[in-house]
């Protein structure tokens, strides 16, 4: 495995927002709109000093930063979000990422993703990894583990 998963700091807020506005990741997030960098910021500081998030920065051969995997609790959900650069797709390295940060966070009673009905690189991503389709709403779908 060419992956390893290190929690993120205020010196990887750049990294983060830049990935997350990449176009191709950018149409598949259900708030699909850019965030302005002092926005991001703001909200990535309350983030890594969260208690209830679990945030890691994926790593690609020990030195290329290629995207994210996140889990906010709510209740006793943990709910997902990863995000990997468009240079680092079809390599296997989400599927790892997400199964690696899987085994770090404590007491899941379940894993939660909600990702847009026409996502089919996350649903299948999720399918991979032993997710399935809990429920489907007009434009979201939700997948559980």
């Amino acid at each position: 495995m060419n992956i390893k998963l290190s929690k993120v700091s205020l010196k990887d807020a750049k990294f983060i927002h830049r990935i997350g506005n990449e176009k191709g990741n950018r149409k598949n997030f259900i708030l699909w709109k850019n965030i302005k960098f002092l926005d991001h910021l703001k909200w990535f500081k309350k983030k890594i000093k969260d208690k209830n998030t679990y945030f890691f920065k994926i790593v690609f051969k020990k030195k290329l930063d290629c995207g994210y995997v996140r889990f906010d609790k709510k209740n006793k959900d943990y709910f997902v979000s990863i995000c990997v650069g468009k240079k680092f797709r079809n390599k296997n390295i989400a599927s790892d990422a997400l199964l690696i940060a899987e085994t770090r966070i404590p007491n899941a009673v379940s894993l939660v993703a909600l990702i847009k009905k026409n996502n089919s690189s996350s649903k299948m991503l999720l399918l991979k990894v032993g997710y399935y389709l809990e429920k489907k709403n007009k434009n979201i779908l939700i997948m559980k583990k």
